[in-house]
Parts: structure tokens; sequence; C-alpha cells
């Protein structure tokens, strides 16, 4: 018995077709598989259908619901990558902001010998905002800062799998685990309305908020940051993983 079986169908179901026939001879119907085949049927008979515009087989089903998977988590990774950029972009707008009320509480404070704590205090709100809030972007963008030992000098495929081990096993653990703890932390604070003990202090309780925020945020990145490199290992996008030192 051939290892194609004993008969094999080909069928060129478009008109107009120049090979407008169909086979029974299995080198004729291995040759026409091997040129676009993408699957065998180990059967005794079977019946493949060519298009012969396209002059291939139909995608193997298991491959096309591996793709919608893919897809669909890609679209998954775009929403997260979208809500890092908004929330990126905003804490932006921090620096500036802190900048400001920095500037502007040492002149009024050295101008009307005029100060307070509130606007003291404001200044290290707003630069937890920008670190809490701006990890995400910075994962995203690929400038967070990196221990690099080896990760420069290897393969573009050893460099993602060298991040997909990482935001396993490293980032998205410890992400997870200290939004956790941080969780009690402000809702404490939130329930019992805590201020700050200085005179003209601020509640406490929004701040607290960012580090539970800031952690989750940077957890979704991850696991967007690991849809893609899968992805990347697939073929179904590519990465850019040039990672340049910071300025020191």
């Amino acid at each position: 018995m051939h290892p194609l079986g004993e008969i094999i169908e080909i069928f060129y179901p478009r008109q107009g077709c120049p090979n407008l026939q169909k086979s029974r001879t299995p080198a004729i119907a291995a040759k026409t598989i091997l040129q676009g085949a993408a699957f065998i049927l180990p059967i005794s008979k079977a019946v493949v259908y060519i298009d012969c515009k396209e002059g291939k087989l139909p995608e193997n089903r298991q491959d096309k619901r591996q793709g919608e998977r893919m897809s669909a988590l890609l679209a998954v990774s775009r929403l997260i990558d979208w809500v890092s950029r908004i929330v990126g972009k905003f804490s932006e707008y921090m620096v500036l902001f802190c900048c400001l009320i920095s500037a502007g509480n040492a002149i009024v404070r050295y101008a009307f010998n005029y100060s307070s704590n509130g606007w003291l205090e404001i200044q290290w709100y707003l630069f937890a905002f920008v670190v809490m809030l701006g990890a995400s972007h910075a994962l995203r963008n690929n400038e967070h800062v990196r221990v690099d030992l080896i990760y420069g000098s290897v393969s573009e495929r050893a460099k993602i799998w060298i991040d997909i081990v990482g935001l396993t096993f490293l980032l998205l653990p410890a992400c997870i685990y200290l939004a956790w703890l941080c969780w009690p932390f402000f809702a404490l604070s939130y329930q019992q309305g805590e201020i700050s003990g200085n005179a003209g202090g601020l509640i406490r309780w929004p701040v607290k908020l960012i580090l539970v925020a800031g952690f989750a945020l940077l957890s979704l990145q991850g696991v967007s940051e690991l849809i893609k490199r899968i992805a990347a290992l697939t073929g179904r996008i590519s990465i850019d993983t040039t990672y340049e030192k910071p300025l020191q």
C-alpha cells in the first residue's frame, strides 16, 4: 500500500482551471500534496479539494483556531498598551506639574514668607504618581532599567526567551503580590479617613491607592509584553528587542 493511501482523489472545483481533473494516481497525488498541502489524512481513501486559483490546500482547522486565539490575545495586548500609553502621558504631565508647584512654592516662601505643608506634600504625591503610573509606560517602550549581563550579546530569539522567563517568573509574581499587599494598606487608610500628621497636610489614601494601581498596571503590561513575545516566537509579529543602557 502506498503511504498516502490506496486512492487519493483530488478535485479542482473552480471552472476554467487548466487541470480540471481528478487524479487516482498516488504519485501525482503525492506531488500535488507536497506542493502546498497543509495536512494529509492517513486513511485508505481521502478526498482533498484544491483551490486552483490559490494553488494551495485549505488551512488546517486547528492552526486556524490557534491563529484566532492568538489574534484575540494580541487585541487584548493592544488594549493594554493603549491604557499604558494614556496613563504614561498623564504621568509625563505630572512631572511638569510637580516642577511648577515646586518652583511656585519656593517663590511664595521667599517672596511672601508663606508656606504650606499641603503644597510640600503634594510634590511627593505627584512624584509617586509619576513613578507608579509611568512604570507600565516605561516597560511598554522597553526603557526600564535592566541589569544587563548577557542580554545585549545574545541573539534576538534568545532575548525573547529571556524576556519570557523574566516576565513569567519574576515581574508578574512580584507585581501581583505587591498589589495584593498594598490593597489592605490603602483600604484601612480609606476607611479611617487618614490625614497627614503635619498641620495643613493632605489626606493619605489617594497616594496609597496609587501603589495598588501602579502595581496592577505594571502587571497588566507584563501580560501584554508576554503575549507579544510569544507571538514573536511563533512568527505572528516582530518586536524590537534593542535595549540602550541609560545614560549615567
